[in-house]
């Protein structure tokens, strides 16, 4: 089996791989080349927004913070990786926010909420999120059903 080292240094970044302990190779590729993954996230409670506007910063996605439905459907939708979404917001529910996103443009998204009911959870994917993750939030299970959603567009589960 073949392992893959990612590390990230200053303006560089370093692919090193290993196939089968036989063949192992470096390579380096300025950081100004690599994009980072696009993420809205649609919070209304300030510190929480900022919170994870930090930590998933510091894990590599560019994060663009909007605290409303009205703001997000403002929002650059362009080049969006992902959508993260509280479902009580001031100005209109998630679910149906989420429903207008996509009506402008197909998009992936997990819905975080403080309620997780099996009705919550049902209506949450109902309304095309991929997951539904129950506040307050496991920084880890957010973590990993954004890589999830990133690499197979669905997830379909409920998390707390």
């Amino acid at each position: 089996m073949g392992r893959s080292l990612f590390a990230r240094r200053g303006s560089e970044v370093t692919f090193s791989s290993c196939i089968t302990h036989i063949l192992k190779f470096d390579f380096q590729i300025p950081s100004c080349l690599i994009t980072a993954v696009r993420i809205l996230l649609i919070e209304d409670h300030g510190d929480t927004a900022a919170a994870l506007s930090i930590i998933l910063r510091t894990r590599g996605y560019a994060v663009e913070t909007v605290a409303t439905a009205k703001q997000a459907l403002e929002a650059d939708l362009a080049g969006l990786a992902l959508v993260i979404s509280d479902i009580g917001l001031p100005d209109d529910d998630g679910l149906s926010l989420f429903r207008k996103l996509r009506e402008k443009r197909r998009i992936e998204a997990i819905a975080l909420s403080g309620y997780g009911t099996e009705r919550d959870v049902r209506a949450s994917l109902d309304a095309g999120f991929a997951a539904h993750l129950t506040k307050p939030i496991v920084i880890e299970t957010l973590v990993a059903a954004i890589e999830k959603v990133l690499s197979t567009g669905t997830v379909n589960t409920a998390a707390s």
